[in-house]
């Protein structure tokens, strides 16, 4: 789905080169990671979902009950469910509004 994007703010150089390509770096991760950042647990999901559709490939070719077949169904549905909403919690608990973001410039080389 299509959402409109929150504004980001725009990292001001110090005037060199160097300070402002890491302007310019620190503004797009910003722009990148607040796109990604609300989408976060449908893309957790996306990808489990592919890990098991990926493990579900030789189902064809196998001899599998209908209640077997039902119950992995089951299964990967509940982990596709579970695991996303278990890491929005995991990362609630940890989450610290005093931790750095890690796009700080780096002291001089």
């Amino acid at each position: 789905y299509i959402t409109k994007s929150d504004n980001i703010k725009i990292d001001k150089s110090d005037g060199t080169l160097i300070g402002s390509l890491f302007s310019q770096r620190n503004t797009f991760i910003n722009w990148t990671m607040s796109a990604v950042t609300i989408r976060m647990h449908f893309l957790q999901a996306a990808v489990i979902s592919l890990g098991i559709g990926i493990l579900c490939l030789p189902f064809p070719y196998l001899t599998l009950d209908a209640s077997v077949f039902w119950w992995l169904v089951g299964i990967g549905l509940g982990l596709v469910i579970l695991i996303p909403l278990f890491s929005h919690l995991l990362e609630k608990k940890t989450d610290d509004p005093n931790k750095p973001d890690g796009l700080q410039r780096p002291e001089a080389i």
